[in-house]
């Protein structure tokens, strides 16, 4: 006695790479768009790890080191004489 497949036992029986293509195809196009990578939680999810992690004593660290740097820069490069041609 043989029955009739169902459309379950049919795809099971199929390689998974052919009935996922012809899923995939078989698909609206806002399904398809459906399942892109939204950049809004991306990013939430990265800034909350970033935000809540030790790292984030990064952020007052560098800017400080940045600001003592370019102090000091003005300090070496406004206290540089120029030397002018008489005076040699």
């Amino acid at each position: 006695m043989t029955t009739a497949p169902n459309t379950v036992s049919s795809l099971s029986a199929v390689p998974p790479s052919f009935a996922d293509e012809h899923l995939f195809h078989a698909l609206p196009s806002t399904a398809v768009s459906a399942a892109t990578v939204d950049p809004t939680s991306f990013l939430s999810n990265v800034l909350g790890g970033l935000l809540g992690s030790p790292a984030i004593l990064l952020v007052p660290i560098l800017a400080g080191i940045s600001v003592a740097a370019v102090v000091a820069w003005f300090i070496v490069w406004s206290a540089t004489p120029e030397v002018e041609d008489d005076e040699i």
